[in-house]
């Protein structure tokens, strides 16, 4: 699991988005209200979020059906199977 990379998403999301609401007009009582850079930059740094985001919950998800996959196979026991009667197979033996 990636807590690290799931936080840094988180922050920029939130920061992204003061940023875009400052920089267009929406948030007001800083330098930056009013500022195409700002709203910009806050739109690119909140996309930045989300992917960083998505990426970071795919690779969890990934993890977690991983870890189901060798759990399920480890619980499997190995079987013999070379004593079983397969009917497919012709031993020889004659018919009754």
């Amino acid at each position: 699991m990636h807590p690290m990379r799931r936080a840094i998403g988180i922050v920029l999301i939130v920061v992204g988005g003061v940023w875009f609401l400052q920089g267009i007009g929406v948030a007001k009582g800083s330098v930056m209200t009013g500022s195409s850079l700002w709203a910009f930059l806050g739109a690119a740094c909140f996309i930045a979020g989300v992917v960083v985001l998505r990426r970071a919950l795919a690779t969890t998800q990934r993890a977690i059906e991983q870890r189901d996959v060798e759990t399920r196979d480890a619980a499997q026991p190995d079987v013999d199977r070379s004593d079983v009667d397969r009917p497919d197979l012709d031993r020889g033996e004659p018919d009754q």
